[in-house]
């Protein structure tokens, strides 16, 4: 390849690629975040193997101690206002830790629970977060979930009593 080829290339992904993410910002200020045609490749969830794949999931349980009844929610459920491409960053900076999720104080404890018990239909006392992988194999027709191991699983928020 000439060197003036090669020049011009360059050149062209150097005006390309702003462009481009800067018709993702607009567009996506006006309707919703589009998917643009050229995108760098970024780090997986998902983790192959010769056998099948892993995910790595995260799960919120909203819980009534009275009736137990439970619902799971995903984060997409959860936060719907996030954009999808957002959600996972999301949940690894605000849910991950234990100790970070302790100091939500109770403006924050009460926010997550009136938002769970909106998606769930039911009125919870208790929040908790699960992170989870499930360990899915190839089959004779098609992919199937053969396990689950917990990684993290623990409270979030719960109703306090209005004397705090």
């Amino acid at each position: 390849m000439k060197r003036k080829t090669i020049k011009n290339i360059f050149l062209f992904f150097i005006i390309y690629l702003p462009l481009q993410y800067g018709l993702v910002g607009v567009v996506g200020s006006y309707h919703s975040e589009p998917w643009p045609s050229f995108v760098f490749p970024g780090f997986k969830n998902v983790y192959v193997f010769d056998s099948g794949f892993e995910i790595r999931q995260t799960e919120f349980e909203l819980i009534d101690s009275e009736t137990n009844q439970r619902a799971q929610l995903t984060p997409n459920q959860l936060f719907s206002e996030i954009p999808v491409s957002k959600i996972s960053g999301f949940i690894r900076a605000r849910f991950s830790d234990k100790e970070m999720v302790q100091s939500y104080d109770k403006i924050t404890d009460d926010w997550l629970m009136q938002k769970a018990s909106e998606k769930a239909g039911f009125e919870g006392d208790k929040l908790n977060v699960h992170h989870f992988t499930t360990y899915f194999s190839r089959g004779q027709s098609s992919l199937e979930a053969d396990s689950m191991v917990t990684i993290n699983y623990f409270l979030i928020a719960e109703k306090r009593n209005n004397e705090q």
